[in-house]
């Protein structure tokens, strides 16, 4: 079954890519450099270029080289847009905010 972009236009506002190929035909989900990226901002006011920037400039994910890092954010933008633009990126950025804040201990004041 062919998936064809016209009839779906209204989900690509929400960020859902219904182009053949690429980023999710070919690669994993990369659960843990998105883990370590989100965990590395971990700023709710952060934007596209922030974690672009963190994982070129910053190699917050230890990338041996440049060319790994512009590849794994391209595999990232592909997979995730990075894009607080697209609801699904600001609402998985949302729910990786609120789900670490809950993991924090309890502070204690005597």
């Amino acid at each position: 079954m062919v998936v064809t972009l016209g009839k779906n236009t209204h989900l690509t506002k929400f960020g859902f890519r219904f182009n053949r190929g690429g980023t999710h035909l070919s690669h994993t989900m990369m659960l843990e450099d998105l883990s370590n990226l989100l965990g590395y901002i971990n700023d709710p006011n952060a934007d596209k270029k922030d974690y672009l920037k963190a994982i070129k400039a910053d190699n917050c994910l230890g990338k041996r080289s440049g060319k790994t890092r512009e590849l794994t954010s391209r595999h990232l933008v592909g997979l995730y847009s990075l894009d607080t633009a697209d609801i699904l990126f600001r609402t998985l950025q949302n729910c990786w905010t609120s789900w670490m804040t809950s993991r924090l201990p309890a502070t204690r004041s005597w």
